[in-house]
């Protein structure tokens, strides 16, 4: 009987535990990866307790949330009214949050507000983020966590950093704590000011369709009027065009970016602000938003241009090639993601076209495809994606085998078969072409930004129609 006993004890002996994760009153000092996708918004991956979540930063919610699937116990502790910019007052139970985990990081328990959706989401309002800096690298897709800081730190970090930058000031909704940002937009002869709200979690600008009608905007298919005749009709998928065409979007004078489109929200604004500001805006800066000391900080490499040559700045020199990045990693699965963006304005657009590492020989060739466009545009895409496994499945082996990708060269057109920015891979023998691209405007699917834009501009251009005047009678 004794020898049994022994046995077990030197067994439970060899075991060894996982160490415990420290527990963290702050998420402050954490550089995360944002989740992988098209888009650009703050997503993270996480867990809670053994569970994955997806985790979201959304600085206008004043309390942060969380879906059922996320919590063994969901025990009731109060309830909260709670005001979302683009809609009504709702109410929600809250609950207790334990055990979230971020870049192996286990953070403090905390309340949240329980929603619905599907699987595991967590959304860190500013109960979480008040006190923090949300320091973003588009072009890096990841972000720093800092401790806020006086507006005069942040004046002597940009000019030591010598880039372009601008601190904007963010205004507090008196009601709803929101920050709010002053935007001038403008479309033609019109040029409007609106207060909107700064957003984290959007991937695109928005703005209330009243908003635009009062401001007497083309929205929608109007923005291509006078491009056909009399009963003709645009080519799909244009007719179901809806959004908001601009020149430029300021967010302070002369400063902002210019050609675009903004999405466009159904009604009237229920809370008085015209629209939210998404990362196809702020996203095309090196961003930084603190909450404590009501700035969203803005930087990006200085341009020197010379003709048709531009060079960039960044670490105290300029080069031309200062002017693309290009960033890879592997994901939670060992894809590879690659990341690609242009600090240059691009008139013609461009191609970047990759060397793919250990394929000395390889047939298949891959690059970023960018149209014209203004500077600041950010690109990311697994290697392989799903479509090129399933059309160029050599060229999708080669890529899953590639311990990474580099720069190769640089042209300047884009690839005229993939509409949009996209990530394309062309098979050098059967000469066939696979693209992934980005959404494109105003839930348009095959048609890029640039294309809507140039229709748009023609139309602006076009003189009106003269009609015939019958001679008055006699």
């Amino acid at each position: 009987m004794r020898r049994p006993a022994l046995l077990a004890l030197l067994a439970l002996a060899g075991c060894t535990r996982a160490p415990a994760l420290p527990t963290v009153d702050s998420l402050a000092g954490l550089t995360l990866p944002l989740k992988p996708g098209p888009g650009l918004r703050l997503w993270l991956e996480g867990k809670v307790g053994e569970v994955d979540a997806d985790v979201q930063l959304d600085v206008t919610a004043p309390i942060s949330f969380v879906t059922p699937f996320c919590l063994d116990e969901k025990r009731v502790v109060a309830h909260v009214d709670v005001e979302d910019p683009l809609g009504p007052t709702e109410s929600f139970p809250v609950s207790r949050v334990n055990g979230l985990t971020l870049g192996g990081v286990r953070f403090r328990s905390f309340d949240a507000a329980l929603a619905g959706g599907k699987g595991c989401v967590v959304v860190l309002g500013q109960d979480v983020l008040g006190a923090l800096i949300i320091d973003v690298s588009p072009a890096r897709r990841e972000l720093t966590f800092r401790p806020s800081q006086s507006k005069a730190a942040w004046e002597a970090e940009v000019q030591a950093q010598g880039v372009e930058a601008q601190l904007l000031t963010l205004t507090r909704d008196p009601t709803h704590d929101w920050p709010l940002l002053p935007i001038r937009l403008t479309q033609g002869p019109r040029v409007v000011t609106w207060s909107v709200v700064l957003s984290t979690r959007d991937a695109r600008s928005r703005l209330f369709v009243a908003s635009a009608q009062d401001a007497d905007l083309r929205l929608g298919r109007a923005l291509l009027d006078g491009l056909v005749s009399d009963g003709g009709v645009l080519p799909e998928p244009l007719e179901r065009l809806s959004g908001v065409a601009f020149e430029a979007l300021e967010l302070s004078p002369g400063f902002g970016v210019t050609d675009g489109i903004l999405e466009l929200e159904p009604g009237a604004p229920p809370h008085g602000v015209a629209g939210l500001l998404g990362a196809d805006v702020w996203g095309r800066f090196d961003v930084a938003v603190d909450l404590k000391a009501g700035l969203l900080v803005l930087r990006r490499p200085r341009v020197f241009t010379s003709g048709a040559r531009a060079q960039c700045e960044r670490a105290g020199s300029a080069a031309e090639d200062r002017c693309f990045e290009l960033h890879t990693r592997r994901d939670g699965t060992g894809t590879l993601v690659a990341t690609a963006t242009v600090w240059r304005q691009l008139p013609e657009g461009a191609r970047l076209l990759l060397d793919v590492a250990g394929a000395e020989s390889s047939r298949c060739r891959v690059g970023f495809s960018f149209p014209p466009g203004d500077r600041g545009r950010s690109a990311q895409h697994s290697f392989p994606w799903d479509r090129l496994v399933q059309s160029m499945p050599e060229c999708a082996a080669t890529l899953a085998a590639a311990p990474g990708l580099t720069f190769g060269l640089y042209e300047e057109e884009p690839m005229r078969e993939c509409p949009g920015l996209c990530a394309f891979a062309h098979d050098l023998h059967s000469g066939r072409i696979s693209c992934e691209c980005q959404p494109g405007p105003a839930g348009l699917e095959g048609v890029s930004e640039h294309q809507v834009l140039d229709l748009y501009r023609r139309a602006m251009q076009k003189p009106p129609a003269v009609r015939d005047v019958e001679p008055p009678d006699p």
